[in-house]
């Protein structure tokens, strides 16, 4: 039985996958997963099953045998038992390969798949383990082996029905996570042999390249992610956004954030006039916790505030926060019958530098609203305003405004 720290400790990395699984390819109506037997599918098999609870998905578990391995039986028995105790379907399909054969780890892949997709069924999606060390190790052969822009993005998320959740984890999470909940896995002796060119790469990342680049996977996601937007084959497909833009103000208006990262950092860049920053971590961490409820504010480098509402991001300056905040005091003093009173009524506008020329024309600030004299604001309801812009008054006169229900 589970203690109730790993219990938690699954909520949470069900809730992060299913929330990427979900935001990317959409989740599934019915899902295989691959199980292996290594650590990364039985993990998978934990979170598919957890999420197919809480979603109403049906899920189902398929493993080959190769016939490689001395220790199958033992395998399967304790597959078995992981499946039973997730209430899973498990199905055992076997082939014979040799080891020792010329090109084993492909042929063996090709098979795999094979036999995977012929006991797939329609309308179910095949979920393997896959994660992001997998895809950069890839994409690294492929650029040794290849000249196509493509292979730089590295191992799909989603391709045809093969889809990969855990693209969000890094392998020592992995590790970690599985080590913490104390599940049964099984390691192949196989990768360990550096007879195949996977292994080779892998342990000379992990003994030479990971010590010396240790933010190399943050950066790899990254530029993949960015790559994939402008190639236009992004999964994230959240184009649903408005960018409002004013002096030492940039509000960014949309139901999901995440995908954003991009868009956010160069509205940024121009408030803080930083050209060449790190940020980026910062902003993906800003749109995870506005996304989760937080408010902020949260401050980034070059004196620039981040500020979460419900389906808005706002990023303020200095001279920013100062305007908001004046805007927030005159709002303060508007009665709420003015809102309510009519159609008419219910935006105002704050007019700064021009109540002389427009008392000169009979129009004042609402006689309900106090203004302090000096403040050198008036305060007009949206009716007025229009009609003093068809005057074309406004014309000769520097104004700035603003809607006080933006």
């Amino acid at each position: 039985m589970k203690s109730s720290r790993n219990h938690k400790l699954l909520s949470r990395l069900t809730h992060h996958v299913g929330t990427f699984w979900a935001n990317s390819i959409g989740l599934p109506k019915s899902c295989l997963v691959a199980l292996s037997g290594g650590m990364d599918s039985t993990l998978l098999l934990e979170v598919c099953a957890n999420l197919g609870r809480a979603h109403g998905f049906n899920v189902r578990a398929i493993h080959v045998d190769h016939g490689t391995q001395e220790k199958q039986a033992m395998i399967e028995a304790h597959l078995q038992q992981l499946c039973d105790d997730n209430h899973v379907e498990l199905t055992i399909v076997r082939t014979e390969l040799s080891l020792m054969a010329s090109n084993f780890e492909a042929t063996a892949r090709t098979l795999r798949l094979k036999l995977i997709d012929a006991n797939s069924k329609a309308g179910e999606v095949i979920a393997f383990g896959h994660h992001i060390d997998d895809s950069f190790e890839w994409s690294l052969m492929q650029k040794l082996r290849s000249s196509q822009v493509m292979s730089t993005l590295g191992i799909p998320l989603v391709n045809g029905k093969k889809v990969r959740p855990f693209m969000c984890l890094t392998r020592a999470q992995i590790q970690t996570i599985h080590k913490k909940l104390g599940l049964w896995h099984f390691e192949d002796s196989s990768n360990s042999n550096e007879r195949f060119s996977r292994n080779h790469l892998r342990r000379v990342i992990k003994t030479e390249f990971a010590s010396r680049y240790p933010n190399y996977l943050k950066h790899y996601v990254q530029s993949s992610n960015d790559l994939a937007k402008k190639l236009k084959v992004s999964v994230f497909k959240n184009e649903s956004f408005i960018v409002k833009k004013g002096e030492g103000i940039r509000a960014i208006f949309s139901d999901n954030f995440i995908g954003l990262e991009e868009i956010i950092s160069n509205e940024y860049k121009e408030l803080s006039n930083i050209k060449r920053s790190s940020e980026r971590g910062e902003i993906r961490k800003i749109c995870k916790a506005f996304m989760a409820g937080k408010k902020g504010p949260h401050n980034l480098p070059g004196k620039v505030k981040a500020w979460g509402f419900n389906g808005l991001l706002l990023l303020t300056n200095d001279f920013g926060e100062k305007k908001l905040k004046l805007i927030n005091d005159i709002s303060s003093h508007i009665p709420e019958s003015l809102f309510i009173s009519s159609a008419d009524n219910s935006i105002m506008i704050a007019v700064w530098n021009a109540p002389k020329q427009l008392a000169k024309i009979g129009f004042k600030s609402h006689p309900l609203v106090k203004i302090k004299k000096n403040s050198n604001v008036t305060l007009l309801p949206s009716s007025k305003w229009s009609h003093f812009v068809k005057t074309n008054a406004h014309k000769n006169i520097k104004l700035q405004w603003q809607a006080l229900n933006f």
